[in-house]
């Protein structure tokens, strides 16, 4: 592999030992996405020259200081593009990589980032880098057509599954025709974390993911005569893991979600499932369209702009791997997908490499095409897939018309109750012969993250009875040739008026010449309400938050027993530390806690210790649905010199006062105006 790379420059930054990338081969493998080339396969750009900079190592973490080294050496080496794979779930762009990244991107250097792997956890939560406005963030797709180890249910037509690889690592799975078994443990449950009653001999055991560790699984359906253990998935994603090291143990591996409740479903009802497998790699087809993959991670930006840019295949990809894993395997993740991108970007700059990166992109725009979702067979939604997804046979079909466009974006007249936004549409018509043109438009899924309650949802709400544009203003002639036009477009909608909905769709421009005809989808999106007003505090309402707990017993302070004789009284020296919790909604940049004194005549605010954060991601795991924060009793004064003075609160009477910063703020000064505020009830605190 090593002699076939045009490898000209490379860095081991990493924090741990490990420069031969033995661990889990993520390098190698987006490596010979790239550039790779043998007798197996030929991927997307291997004329190109490359430089590695490993910075992630057998933990798959970093640090900045590592990211920001190895960003700063691949400039230093003359790097044209960036194919940076790393990042978490943000929708902020203001990390110090993001910084660091925009300002490379400003210099001429195209950054290209995963949007990340957290398609079930809502909107507005594209990867940091990847969110940056100068940065190119892309999503996955799925392929109807695919390669893969897998499973044949010999009971259902011989159908093929993908399954995960085999753990432990050396048991090899050679199954033929051997039949499933679902079962329940001794209490009840299908994830037969107890032991299992049934007679499981010569069987393979079903069981669902969760509930207790992988090998608690095995040796129950071991014991019960199990030859094998299929896990299915509880949620839709590429299969993975499971993660288990014991030779003594039956052989377990993972299939999808959607595989495993089919098998489910058949076995409830009465059929006699039979599968087979063997160790050796497949193809496989779908029967679905091309979808935007469920793992990809949602946009949009925080100011409406389209994030990710586009997407890319990244589900079950065959690439290399280092030789002590095989040589080659299968992987997926935007990680994969940003390869695709990045080498596709390579070949257009060999092609002309004095574009900028804005006209790289604009080359690149409307010659994408909108898969469907995953789950339906709607057009999928651009606040997942951007622009849309890369063909690279269409990449390089040059037609003979040329267009750029500004994507719609929200603004304070977007899309809602007889609002409008404007697109600015150019043709450049390249061929010796004049064009006629029809346009149209549709409207896809809209997306929320709210209950209709008001509160966070756990992973993103669709519907699909969306808005009807009722105006749009166009004037349409014939195209002549070797001529540019410029043209604007005022789209207003009937949309709904509450439930902070993002809303989208595409225009249609169909060009009808006498070599044939050409269509072009052009994207937009629009939030129904501004997003500034959207609450970043769950309701009170509903949640309960803010509000104060105990810091020993964790209880909430009941708000009614709060009076002016009857304060809850935090004893610090006993650990008791007045704590409050809240639920962000929304990402926000800036989060201040002060406290004022109810005793003397000096009620003004006092910042406290570690009572500033910035960039707070909103709460998106059901493990950590809240914020909590816990007063120690200490205080920070600011000297004029700018020097802070740790000090000691006196015992007394106090109140919290919470500051979170809103996306439309002016200044970084705590205010009611800029800042989401909220008071605490009084306490007191003694030692």
């Amino acid at each position: 592999m090593a002699q076939q790379l045009n490898l000209v420059h490379g860095a081991h930054i990493q924090l741990d030992d490990d420069p031969l990338d033995t661990c889990n081969g993520h390098g190698t493998h987006v490596a010979g996405i790239a550039v790779a080339k043998d007798e197996r396969f030929w991927r997307v750009a291997p004329e190109v020259l490359i430089g590695v900079y490993c910075v992630l190592g057998c933990s798959r973490t970093s640090s900045t200081a590592v990211l920001i080294e190895a960003l700063q050496m691949a400039c230093r080496d003359g790097m044209h593009i960036i194919n940076l794979l790393v990042g978490s779930p943000s929708g902020i762009p203001t990390t110090i990589i993001y910084e660091l990244s925009t300002q490379i991107a400003r210099h001429g250097v195209m950054v290209i980032s995963g949007a990340g792997n957290d398609g079930d956890k809502g909107p507005l939560l594209t990867n940091a880098p990847a969110v940056g406005f100068n940065v190119i963030a892309v999503g996955s797709m799925d392929q109807a057509r695919f390669c893969s180890i897998s499973i044949t249910i010999n009971s259902m037509g011989n159908i093929q599954i993908p399954r995960s690889y085999i753990q432990p690592h050396d048991l090899p799975l050679q199954l033929t025709k051997k039949r499933v078994a679902l079962t329940k443990d001794t209490q009840g449950g299908w994830s037969v974390c107890n032991a299992i009653t049934a007679n499981l001999a010569g069987k393979v055991a079903l069981v669902v993911r969760g509930g207790c560790e992988v090998e608690r699984k095995a040796v129950n359906a071991q014991a019960a005569g199990a030859i094998a253990v299929i896990l299915y998935d509880t949620i839709q994603q590429p299969v993975s893991g499971p993660f288990m090291d014991n030779p003594d143990r039956p052989p377990i591996v993972m299939i999808e979600n959607r595989d495993g409740l089919k098998l489910v479903a058949a076995l409830k009802a009465g059929q006699k499932v039979v599968i087979s497998s063997d160790n050796d790699l497949h193809n496989l087809e779908r029967n679905v369209h091309e979808s935007v993959s469920p793992f990809s991670t949602w946009g949009p930006g925080t100011d409406m702009s389209f994030k990710p840019d586009l997407v890319a295949p990244g589900r079950y990809i065959l690439s290399t791997l280092p030789l002590n894993m095989g040589g080659y395997g299968i992987s997926s993740g935007t990680s994969i997908s940003t390869t695709f991108v990045s080498g596709t970007f390579a070949l257009l700059r060999e092609c002309n490499s004095k574009l900028t990166i804005d006209q790289y992109k604009m080359l690149l725009q409307p010659k994408l095409y909108p898969p469907t979702s995953w789950d339906t067979n709607f057009l999928c939604s651009p606040p997942q897939q951007g622009h849309g997804a890369l063909d690279l046979t269409n990449v390089f079909n040059t037609p003979d018309i040329d267009i750029s466009y500004n994507p719609g974006m929200m603004d304070k007249t977007t899309l809602a109750n007889g609002q409008q936004f404007a697109l600015v549409i150019q043709f450049n018509i390249t061929s010796d012969v004049a064009y006629e043109q029809n346009w149209g438009y549709f409207t896809t899924e809209a997306i929320t993250m709210f209950n209709t309650d008001g509160s966070l949802a756990p992973a993103p709400i669709k519907k699909n009875d969306t808005f009807t544009i009722r105006d749009a203003s166009y004037m349409l002639e014939q195209l002549s040739p070797h001529t540019n036009y410029t043209r604007s477009m005022r789209l207003v909608s009937d949309g709904p008026s509450t439930g902070y909905w993002v809303y989208a769709g595409y225009l249609l421009f169909n060009f009808v010449g006498p070599n044939g005809e050409a269509s072009i989808m052009v994207p937009f999106l629009g939030m129904n309400d501004i997003y500034s007003s959207t609450p970043l505090l769950a309701p009170l309402v509903t949640a309960g938050y803010p509000q104060l707990y105990s810091g020993l017993t964790n209880d909430p302070i009941p708000a009614g027993d709060l009076s002016t004789t009857n304060y809850p009284v935090y004893n610090l020296t006993e650990g008791n530390l007045p704590t409050f919790r809240f639920t962000l909604q929304l990402n926000t940049s800036l989060f201040v806690d002060m406290v004022v004194s109810l005793d003397g005549s000096d009620r003004k605010p006092k910042y406290v210790e570690y009572g500033s954060s910035a960039f707070i991601v909103r709460n998106y795991s059901s493990q950590t649905p809240t914020y909590d924060f816990a007063w120690t009793g200490n205080t920070v004064d600011t000297t004029s010199s700018g020097t802070d003075i740790l000090g000691q609160a006196p015992n007394g009477r106090y109140e919290l006062v919470a500051y979170w910063q809103k996306t439309t703020r002016t200044t970084n000064t705590p205010n009611e105006v800029d800042f989401t505020f909220w008071r605490s009830p009084s306490f007191e605190i003694t030692r």
